[in-house]
C-alpha cells in the first residue's frame, strides 16, 4: 500500500510539473477583490476570473486504470443574485457494484473578501461539510457550499473526480450562465486509446495546441506516451438563453469527446469502436438490460387476461394495456435507456427509472400481441443526436411504440396525467431510434403526432345597463389537456385553480365554474364558466378590450438579431371566439379593422377578424 501511494503521489507530481496552465488556490490580486462589475457585461452578478480544467488517465498497481479530471475555478461574486455562483453540485455515476463508481476527492477551497473594516479575510473550506446525495443506482451528486459568501467576495475551489469509465472522457463547457475571462482545459491521452473531438458553439478559441507527452503514463515498468492537447478561450460571453430555443446544451461553446478506439491491455489487441448505425442497433437489441428484456414475456400473459378480455379491436387493447401498466408502477423520476428488472417493477408497484415502466410497458404489449417496440431517444435537456455520428452514449431515454396498421403510436407510461398517443415534452427533441425485433431499426419523427390545440368561445349578451354577462366554454384536447390537467393537479384543488384564473384575467369576473373530463384522459379537458366583462364608460359611450384572454404583452423576437434556431417544440393552434349580442340601447360605433399576417413556408399565421352587425359583434382570432 505504501508503494502505490508513493507511485501515485509521483505522477500527480509528473502531471503537475508538465502542466503549467494551473494556479495556486486562494491566490488573489487586490484589483480583483476591488472590482466592482466586469467591464465587458456591468449586468453580470458573477464573473469567473480563472477556470482550469485538466483529465488524464492514471494506473494503479492492481491494474486497474482510472480517468481523473481536475477542477479549478476562481469567481468574482459582485451581489446577492451572485451568491448561488459559490454552491456546488457535482453530478456522478455509480453502478450496482460500489468499487464501479465515480468518486469525488482533494475539495479545497477559500473564500476572499473585505469586512466591514475594509480589513482582508479568508475562510477556508470544511471538507466535513460535503454532502453526497445518492438519487439511484446509478446517480449521485456531491454537493458543498463555500464558505463566508457575501457581495464582492472570491470563491476559489478545487476538486478531482476519479471515474472507472474510461469512455466518458470529461466534457468542457467553455460557456456558461456567466461570463468568463479565462478558461483553459489540458487533456492527456494515452497511446492505447483514442477519442473522436467536437467542438461544439459559435466562440472560437483564442488558443489551440497539440504535441506528444513522451512517457507521460507509467503502466508497471512500461513508458507510453500520450496525445496532449491544450483548449483555451478568453472574454468568454455569458451564455444568453433564447425565448423558444432548445437546450442551450446544443449551442453552448464546448469540447466534446467520443470514443473511437482502445488497445485491450490483456490481448494487445486494437479495438474499433467507430460504430455504424447498424452497430449501435445491435449493440440495443442484445443489451441484457435492454433488447434482450422483451424476449421474456410469459410472466405478463397471465397477469394481461383479465385486462384484455372481451376486447377484441387492437387499438382498444393497446390502450387498456397503456392504462394498466401506467396505472400499476409509479414512476420516481429518474431518466434511464434500461432496466434491471421489468418484473420486479411491476411486482412493487414502483420504479425508480423510466427505463423500468417503458421496457416493462413494450413488453406487455407484446405479450398481448400486439406489433410492439422500444424507440430510444436523447431527452431535450440532453440534447440532439447527431444523425452522422453513430454513438451508444447519444441516448439516454426509451419510449414504446405500437404499429397498430394503420397508425404508429408513442406511448410513454411514466406519467398517470398523459393520455394514449402523447409524450411528454421532455422527449419531444427531434428523432428517435425505432429499435425493431423483425425490420431494420430506423429513425422515427417524435413530434410527427403530437399537436398543441385550444379553443376559448365567448358568448356575451349586454343587459339594459350596459353590462356583459354571459359564458366561456373552452377546450383542451391532446397535449393541451394534459398541461392542464398538470396545472389543476399543481394547485391541488379545482377550486384554488379557479381562484389563480380570475386572478390572471383582470377585467374578467367567473361567478360560476365546471370542469369536464379531468379523469378521463383521451378526452379534451373542457371548462364551463359564467362570466362578467369588465367596460369602461365614457357618457352613453361604452367601451372595452375584445382580447379577454391569452394576452401576449411582450414580444419574444424583438432582439434585433436573433443567434438560436426559434423552437415551438410541436405545430400549434389557438383559436378566440368573442359572439356579442348588444341590448337595443346600443349599436357598434367603431370596431377595428380585420387583418391577418403569415410566415413563409408555411410556418404560421395569425389572423383576427371583426364582423359587426346592427346590435351585434363576432371577432374571431387564430394563431397557429
Amino acid at each position: 500500500m505504501k508503494k502505490f501511494l508513493l507511485v501515485k503521489l509521483f505522477l500527480l507530481s509528473l502531471f503537475t510539473a508538465v502542466n503549467a496552465q494551473n494556479f495556486t488556490v486562494g491566490s488573489v490580486e487586490p484589483e480583483e477583490l476591488d472590482m466592482k462589475f466586469y467591464k465587458n457585461d456591468r449586468n453580470a452578478h458573477a464573473v469567473i476570473l480563472k477556470e482550469y480544467g485538466e483529465s488524464f488517465f492514471f494506473p494503479s498497481l492492481n491494474g486497474v486504470i482510472a480517468l481523473v479530471h481536475e477542477y479549478h475555478v476562481k469567481i468574482k461574486i459582485f451581489d446577492n443574485e451572485g451568491l448561488k455562483y459559490g454552491s456546488v453540485e457535482i453530478p456522478l455515476s455509480n453502478t450496482d457494484d460500489i468499487y464501479v463508481a465515480e468518486e469525488v476527492n482533494d475539495v479545497a477551497g477559500i473564500t476572499t473578501y473585505k469586512d466591514d473594516k475594509g480589513s482582508v479575510q479568508t475562510e477556508e473550506f470544511d471538507p466535513y461539510k460535503i454532502r453526497n446525495n445518492r438519487q439511484n443506482k446509478n446517480h449521485k451528486t456531491v454537493k458543498f457550499t463555500m464558505p463566508g459568501l457575501r457581495p464582492g467576495c472570491i470563491v476559489d475551489y478545487t476538486y478531482r473526480i476519479v471515474s472507472p469509465f474510461l469512455q466518458n472522457y470529461h466534457t468542457w463547457l467553455f460557456q456558461g450562465e456567466i461570463p468568463k475571462i479565462i478558461s483553459t482545459y489540458d487533456t492527456r491521452v494515452p497511446a492505447f486509446w483514442s477519442y473522436k473531438i467536437m467542438l461544439r458553439g459559435n466562440l472560437k478559441l483564442t488558443r489551440n495546441s497539440t504535441s506528444i507527452a513522451t512517457g507521460c503514463f507509467l503502466l508497471g515498468s512500461q513508458k507510453i506516451d500520450c496525445a496532449y492537447a491544450l483548449y483555451e478561450m478568453t472574454d468568454i460571453p455569458a451564455f444568453v438563453k433564447e425565448d423558444y430555443m432548445s437546450t442551450p446544451k446544443n449551442f453552448m461553446a464546448g469540447v466534446y469527446f467520443e470514443q473511437s478506439q482502445y488497445t485491450s491491455l490483456f490481448s494487445d489487441k486494437r479495438v474499433d469502436v467507430n460504430f455504424k448505425w447498424e452497430e449501435v442497433d445491435k449493440f440495443f437489441q442484445l443489451d441484457p438490460n435492454l433488447g434482450a428484456l422483451l424476449k421474456k414475456l410469459d410472466f405478463l400473459k397471465a397477469r394481461l387476461t383479465p385486462v384484455i378480455v372481451g376486447i377484441t379491436d387492437p387499438y382498444e387493447q393497446a390502450r387498456a394495456v397503456y392504462k394498466y401498466i401506467q396505472r400499476s408502477v409509479k414512476w420516481d423520476s429518474i431518466f434511464a435507456l434500461r432496466s434491471d428488472n421489468i418484473r420486479k417493477a411491476l411486482d412493487n408497484k414502483r420504479a425508480s427509472d423510466s427505463g423500468d415502466i417503458n421496457l416493462l410497458l413494450v413488453a406487455a404489449l407484446k405479450a398481448a400481441g400486439l406489433n410492439s417496440c422500444a424507440v430510444i431517444l436523447s431527452t431535450r435537456d440532453h440534447g440532439a443526436i447527431n444523425s452522422q455520428l453513430p454513438s451508444t452514449t447519444a441516448f439516454n431515454y426509451l419510449v414504446a411504440q405500437v404499429d397498430l396498421g394503420d397508425r404508429v403510436y408513442l406511448l410513454d407510461a411514466t406519467d398517470p396525467l398523459l393520455p394514449f398517443g402523447i409524450l411528454p415534452l421532455r422527449c419531444l427533441n427531434d428523432n428517435g431510434r425505432v429499435l425493431s425485433a423483425d425490420k431494420p431499426a430506423h429513425w422515427t419523427d417524435l413530434t410527427a403526432y403530437q399537436n398543441q390545440s385550444s379553443t376559448y368561445l365567448f358568448n356575451l349578451k349586454q343587459d339594459d345597463n350596459g353590462k356583459l354577462k354571459g359564458t366561456l366554454t373552452t377546450r383542451f384536447p391532446g397535449y393541451a389537456g394534459y398541461e392542464k390537467r398538470a396545472l389543476i393537479k399543481k394547485y391541488g384543488d379545482t377550486k384554488k385553480y379557479i381562484d389563480s384564473l380570475e386572478e390572471s384575467l383582470p377585467g374578467l369576473k367567473i361567478s360560476r365554474s365546471a370542469i369536464n373530463n379531468l379523469d378521463s384522459l383521451d378526452m379534451p379537458v373542457s371548462e364551463d364558466f359564467d362570466i362578467e366583462v369588465d367596460t369602461k364608460e365614457n357618457g352613453d359611450v361604452i367601451s372595452f378590450n375584445p382580447y379577454l384572454i391569452n394576452h401576449i404583452i411582450t414580444n419574444p423576437f424583438k432582439a434585433e438579431s436573433r443567434r438560436y434556431p426559434v423552437d415551438f417544440v410541436m405545430p400549434s393552434d389557438l383559436k378566440i371566439i368573442l359572439n356579442i349580442s348588444l341590448s337595443d340601447n346600443y349599436t357598434i360605433a367603431n370596431s377595428p379593422a380585420s387583418a391577418g399576417v403569415s410566415l413563409p413556408d408555411q410556418g404560421g399565421r395569425f389572423s383576427t377578424t371583426f364582423q359587426p352587425a346592427d346590435n351585434a359583434l363576432a371577432v374571431t382570432n387564430t394563431l397557429s
